[in-house]
């Protein structure tokens, strides 16, 4: 298990949290993510490649179907491609991106929190795509939306993390028993 560091339960665990571990609200992101996008189906390898020109040079096609959220950190946290707005707490401010401007955490207090939505608990394959620019080369949390409690039932808990050694973590959990 992984230790905590004694912060304050962040509430309802059933949100998601950019740049912090949902639950415990620790493992802040220290560095800087921009156009974190979440879609419900996997992505296959071309459309990632796609992806991949798409952010790189702006004239080519636009994202593939299935795009549900897209946090682009142009100095807010707004959802350009849904409803599923964020709110930004503690120390978040905004840099220069991959594209455009990116949030920028400052790895002790800083996340963004999203309101639980259906549309962000898929029921099969789903795929998180965004830039990362981490600060700091220890356990952080790009993305975390973690329900843990008997209470929040058919949820999907997922958490994507930054380990040392400059490895990536995904971790996910259906609460179906």
């Amino acid at each position: 298990t992984l230790p905590s560091l004694g912060n304050a339960n962040v509430g309802n665990h059933s949100q998601l949290y950019i740049g912090c571990r949902a639950v415990y609200a620790d493992y802040f992101f220290k560095g800087a993510i921009d156009d974190l996008r979440f879609y419900n189906r996997a992505l296959s390898d071309s459309e990632v490649q796609q992806l991949y020109a798409y952010e790189s040079v702006p004239s080519c096609a636009p994202p593939p179907p299935g795009l549900v959220a897209c946090w682009p950190g142009e100095g807010n946290a707004n959802d350009i491609a849904g409803t599923n707005n964020g709110t930004l707490s503690g120390g978040v401010t905004f840099t220069n991106g991959e594209a455009g401007e990116a949030f920028n955490f400052d790895g002790v207090t800083g996340y963004v929190e999203v309101a639980s939505n259906s549309n962000l608990n898929p029921a099969a394959s789903f795929s998180i795509e965004g830039w990362i620019y981490p600060r700091q080369d220890r356990l952080q949390s790009i993305m975390s939306k973690w329900a843990d409690t008997p209470d929040q039932l058919n949820q999907r808990s997922y958490g994507f993390n930054t380990c040392p050694n400059e490895a990536l973590q995904f971790a996910i959990s259906d609460w179906a028993h």
